[in-house]
């Protein structure tokens, strides 16, 4: 026989009071939840419009830097930015470019001011307008520090570098951006650095992007391969990432970097292939970032000019991101230099 207790309890008005109470918050907050919502996708709509409207006479170099201009910064400028640095990643697996930058020793000794040197320059070149005073410096430095090694850097090895600024951005943009970068901002990115490379005199620039595409894909398969030099800038440059990264994450943060490698270039450097669940983790972070950015945040309407002059006319940067030579002198800047110092193990 079932007892008093075996029977279902009723709600006392006080639990009910409770769970209406609960409601009563909860409901507003989720409109405006489905709102906010609505608006930012509204807002992301709005400007792929824009985006589509701005793409024509995407041929000309100029209009084409814009187009490139407002993916880099607007866009997706994480992803952007970290496609070109593991673009220069990418350059280390081929012997002949990794044997003479290793001989340098530089690039070794001092893999963060390098990399935030490399950083600036592109920064200054890709900007700014093509004719201005900051882009023609930028190439003419970038065409001095090459000068110097003469025929030592092979007009082929420079023309896969210039490729991989082309083809990274969009591979990692479909792996990991909100979007892809439409077949217009490709096109226009391929305009935009092939005439960056024809004024760094690099010779037998192929005429499409997708002649490109193939050029660089042949070259990899047949140059890209193992060799001490490749995994001695690897290592280099690894450290430079791991910088920020509390020492006790070191281990974790490098199986990450790892399986960002294709197998190729990891092959060609020598590093392990990881488990299913350390590509299920990125793919798992990459695709959260996505799901807040499309619904939660407003697109970037408002860029701060990465590199401004002084009245001494020196150029200094807003943001560093190896290293931070080359950001304005100030009490908080010397701090964090000091701080990344200490990371690095300067005494």
């Amino acid at each position: 026989m079932a007892t008093l207790s075996t029977f279902p309890h009723t709600a006392t008005p006080s639990q009910t009071s409770s769970l209406w109470g609960i409601m009563g918050v909860m409901l507003p907050l989720l409109v405006l939840l489905a709102c906010w919502i609505y608006l930012v996708r509204r807002q992301r709509r709005l400007r792929l419009a824009e985006t589509q409207a701005q793409c024509k006479d995407f041929q000309t170099p100029s209009v084409a830097q814009k187009v490139l201009l407002h993916f880099q910064h607007y866009e997706e400028p994480f992803v952007y930015w970290k496609a070109l640095e593991f673009s220069l990643f990418k350059t280390y697996a081929i012997p002949t470019i990794s044997k003479l930058l290793s001989a340098t020793t530089q690039l070794v000794d001092d893999a963060a001011k390098r990399a935030e040197d490399t950083s600036v320059l592109l920064t200054m070149a890709s900007y700014f307008q093509l004719n201005s005073e900051e882009a023609t410096l930028a190439i003419a430095r970038i065409n001095y520090i090459h000068g110097r090694y003469g025929s030592k850097i092979s007009q082929d090895d420079l023309l896969y570098t210039l490729s991989l600024f082309v083809i990274e951005p969009m591979t990692w943009s479909k792996r990991f951006a909100v979007r892809s970068m439409l077949p217009e901002e490709q096109q226009a990115s391929f305009v935009f650095w092939r005439t960056i490379g024809e004024r760094m005199e690099i010779h037998y620039i192929p005429e499409s992007l997708e002649a490109l595409i193939g050029w660089s894909e042949a070259y990899e398969r047949e140059k890209m391969k193992y060799a001490d030099t490749n995994k001695q800038l690897a290592e280099s440059t690894i450290k430079v990432f791991l910088a920020p990264v509390p020492r006790l994450l070191h281990p974790f943060a490098r199986r990450i970097i790892y399986a960002l490698l294709a197998d190729r270039l990891r092959d060609a450097f020598g590093y392990p292939q990881q488990p299913y669940w350390v590509h299920l983790l990125i793919s798992l972070v990459f695709g959260l970032r996505t799901l807040i950015l499309a619904n939660l945040i407003m697109p970037i309407r408002h860029v701060t000019a990465p590199i401004a002059k002084t009245p001494k006319g020196k150029f200094q940067q807003h943001n560093w991101r190896f290293s931070p030579h080359y950001v304005k002198q100030s009490l908080y800047n010397t701090l964090l230099a000091a701080l990344w110092g200490w990371i690095h193990g300067a005494r």
